[in-house]
């Protein structure tokens, strides 16, 4: 409708929306992104919903615009969240902060430990866990959609010890898995192994070089701690 009355303000606002649903769709799949396009986006459809039912009769227009409420309150996402028990519970005093903490970030144990536990001078390679707010030793942490530090290293080793002295070039002393953390981001990458190589050598070395290279030192219910080997 706005095509045919030639509605300048209201066709670049939908190429303003166009493009930036474009650049998203280009960039890490991260649905807060997308937050200033749908923003312009709800205008648009605000002002359609509005002129498509104005002609309406009122008992209609008011069918319609509760049918509308319902799908938008159902597709709410801090009511589809799963977080959300978790988060009443805590506003109405039936759950502590520390217990909200301890159910919903998987990193709270290891960080913790980290920090009571490591030599102030450590450096600790986080794997799996792209959050570093909170722990206080220095630390390498990776971007999520990256390949991880640790495959890259195993596919351009000729050993699993070479991947113990790269490692340590690089001042790491530490390594800190987060197993859950790690499994949710394959998920969402589509992979089926947070640690997975393009050959099964690579994988081979890699595993050789966590079972031999790395002295654990601490562990949780998803996550473990472990000390870089000397040569």
């Amino acid at each position: 409708m706005w095509f045919r009355r030639r509605d300048t303000n209201a066709l670049l606002v939908f190429g303003l929306s166009a493009l930036g649903v474009t650049m998203w769709a280009l960039g890490p799949p991260l649905g807060r992104y997308l937050l200033p396009s749908l923003a312009l986006i709800a205008a648009l459809a605000g002002t359609a919903w509005s002129e498509i039912v104005d002609s309406y009769p009122t008992r209609l227009r008011y069918i319609l615009g509760s049918i509308l409420l319902l799908v938008l309150a159902g597709n709410c996402n801090p009511i589809r969240g799963e977080y959300l028990g978790n988060q009443l519970a805590c506003f109405l005093g039936c759950q502590t902060d520390e217990e909200y903490l301890e159910d919903n970030l998987t990193q709270l144990d290891s960080f913790r430990t980290v920090n009571a536990d490591l030599p102030v001078d450590a450096k600790v390679l986080l794997v799996g866990e792209p959050r570093a707010y909170g722990i206080d030793r220095a630390i390498v942490v990776e971007d999520q959609y990256r390949t991880p530090l640790l495959v890259e290293l195993a596919e351009g080793s000729s050993s699993a010890s070479d991947i113990g002295r790269s490692l340590r070039s690089l001042g790491i002393t530490h390594i800190l898995v987060n197993g859950a953390e790690a499994n949710r981001i394959a998920a969402a990458d589509g992979r089926t192994d947070f640690l997975a190589c393009s050959s099964t050598e690579a994988r081979v070395r890699l595993d050789q070089f966590l079972a031999d290279g790395v002295t654990p030192v601490a562990g949780g219910r998803s996550w473990k701690i472990g000390v870089l080997s000397e040569d």
